[in-house]
């Protein structure tokens, strides 16, 4: 399948057939990535349709919340399936783009939080999250801009 494959020949052929083999694969998580996207799309306008059916067209901040959750779901299912993709183009993994994701993944679970069920060692714990990786983007970020000056 790769036809300038660069492994050694000693374990030449081999490596190859493994590389193919995490290539296909790959592929097939992106189309699995999209078909998820495809019914998160169905689901989202689903729900907004309940919400709107169950409070006669005034969102209220419970429907809101659960609205604007589903739609979260999905860009953070988008954002997935654009590090496939660079990893797909690039053979290297986007490091910049899986930090982004992982803020909006835990962006997300602060907004959908209920402080009544969640105590405040969780709310600790998410925002320590959201300045490790915050902190990790901004290193890369500057790592980038570093190179770019170069």
């Amino acid at each position: 399948m790769v036809k300038d494959c660069d492994y050694s020949q000693k374990h030449g052929k081999f490596m190859c057939l493994l590389h193919d083999t995490i290539v296909l694969a790959i592929k097939s998580l992106a189309i699995l990535t999209v078909m998820l996207i495809i019914l998160g799309v169905i689901s989202s306008m689903l729900v907004i349709y309940k919400v709107i059916k169950d409070n006669g067209f005034i969102l209220d901040g419970p429907g809101f919340i659960k609205i604007f959750s589903e739609i979260m779901l999905v860009l953070i299912a988008v954002e997935i399936f654009q590090n496939i993709a660079m990893y797909i183009r690039t053979d290297v993994i986007p490091i910049k783009l899986v930090l982004a994701t992982a803020l909006i993944a835990v962006a997300r679970k602060f907004i959908i939080i209920d402080a009544s069920k969640d105590g405040p060692l969780y709310i600790l714990a998410l925002a320590a999250a959201v300045a490790a990786i915050g902190f990790s983007y901004w290193l890369i970020s500057r790592h980038y801009h570093k190179i770019g000056e170069k």
